[in-house]
């Protein structure tokens, strides 16, 4: 463990550990400085390959992740089922919401965006001919902008030291052929994360849902937070 990093860290509330990050659209990011070199060795050979990777989402603060979680606990930003298809918000009890918030979006403070290890890329090439990202698994299948770039992370990703998370569904987070994580800094920022701070952090603020996110935490770790695909071995 670090001496310098905490649990704060890990719920995007300290950030001593980023670095600037410019991207290949010339859009400025926060990352996490052990991953700077591996990250540009990737976009790098992948550009040699004829694919321009563009860094879509980067790290995430614990505010902005808050502001994410709250406007869809309120109806104001569209909740979808596990088919990317728009729910009724008017229709759900709030465990339905707290489900259907969570295929999609992380709890506050518990986003491995807020590690800066964790990165949605996309085809660089489209977004400068002016598609508009949407990320949906459709946009990296057969007929989607980011089919190559999809194969070409299948066969060299986990070269670089990164893997995806959420590559497959199960049962938890949606698919996210997009995401992509750093293996062994991933690894080390979830050691930092401490769930009674966490608790005593979240009673300090305005979190919306916050009943129901006390009384399924044990459940979410487990069944979001935690199941991801593993590294290929």
């Amino acid at each position: 463990m670090h001496p310098s990093i905490s649990w704060q860290n890990s719920i995007g509330i300290v950030e001593n550990h980023l670095s600037e990050f410019i991207d290949i659209t010339g859009v400025k990011y926060q990352i996490n400085r052990q991953v700077h070199e591996d990250l540009q060795a990737l976009l790098s050979a992948a550009k040699q390959a004829g694919i321009e990777i563009a860094v879509v989402s980067a790290y995430r603060s614990f505010s902005r992740q808050l502001q994410i979680w709250n406007n869809k606990w309120i109806g104001k930003s569209q909740l979808l089922d596990r088919n990317a298809q728009p729910l009724e918000f008017s229709q759900l009890d709030d465990e339905q919401k707290f489900k259907a918030i969570c295929h999609w979006s992380a709890i506050p403070g518990l986003s491995r965006h807020h590690w800066g290890t964790d990165f949605d890329i996309f085809n660089a090439q489209a977004i400068n001919k002016g598609y508009q990202v949407r990320l949906i698994p459709e946009e990296f299948g057969s007929l989607g902008p980011c089919t190559h770039l999809a194969n070409w992370l299948d066969n060299n990703l986990e070269n670089f030291q990164f893997f995806r998370p959420y590559r497959i569904y199960q049962q938890g987070v949606a698919a996210e052929p997009w995401h992509i994580s750093h293996i062994q800094c991933s690894h080390q920022f979830r050691q930092y994360f401490n769930k009674k701070q966490y608790l005593n952090f979240i009673d300090t603020i305005k979190l919306e849902g916050k009943a129901i996110i006390q009384q399924q935490l044990d459940h979410y770790l487990c069944q979001y937070f935690d199941n991801i695909c593993l590294p290929q071995p």
